[in-house]
């Protein structure tokens, strides 16, 4: 289940998503994690020089569908190992809330794959409502947070506030009402 979430988050152009994912999975593993390292930084690289325009598009293409198929052997070799499997599920039930919240869209939304893990850590929240509005926007229109959208916590039902109704910039996402290890529902409203 969890090498098939992979490769789905993978078939969605979540690559990087899906090597944090790995890399939170396989930090006990020695052989493993270390070849997720790599990948992972190749793949920061990868996304840098692209930004920077240092490449054209389709040396950009082959390097992705080298990082993707290395990404995808890695991810065979960890489910021919089945000891490793449940190893990896139950390290990362553990280490979800460590730093981890989930986001769950709604099915109006017609996303293929309707979770989505982020880090805290690695988000404000502006950051944030600009990754989620991206994956909505043939959905609703811009800035339109509260309005249109809103983030909700499933088991409090407490909506997240936006940066605009907290009257401060660059607001943490522990400011705004996230937390670590928790589930939240992307709806429309």
């Amino acid at each position: 289940m969890f090498c098939e979430r992979l490769r789905n988050l993978i078939a969605n152009n979540h690559l990087d998503t899906a090597l944090l994912e790995l890399l939170f999975a396989l930090r006990d593993s020695k052989v493993y994690y270390n070849n997720v390292i790599i990948l992972n930084s190749q793949f920061n690289d990868l996304k840098n020089n692209e930004i920077i325009g240092v490449l054209d598009m389709q040396s950009i293409f082959q390097q992705k569908a080298r990082l993707i198929n290395s990404t995808l052997q890695l991810i065979l070799n960890i489910e021919n190992e089945p000891n490793l499997t449940d190893e990896l599920i139950s390290n990362i039930k553990g280490r979800i809330s460590e730093s981890k919240f989930i986001i769950v869209y709604d099915k109006v939304f017609n996303i293929q794959n309707n979770q989505f893990i982020f880090d805290i850590n690695d988000y404000t929240l502006t950051k944030l409502f600009n990754e989620l509005y991206y994956m909505i926007k043939e959905y609703v229109k811009p800035y339109t947070y509260g309005e249109a959208w809103i983030i909700k916590n499933i088991e409090t039902n407490e909506i997240i506030k936006n940066s605009r109704s907290l009257n401060k910039k660059n607001v943490t996402l522990y400011e705004a009402g996230l937390r670590a290890g928790e589930r939240y529902r992307l709806m429309k409203i």
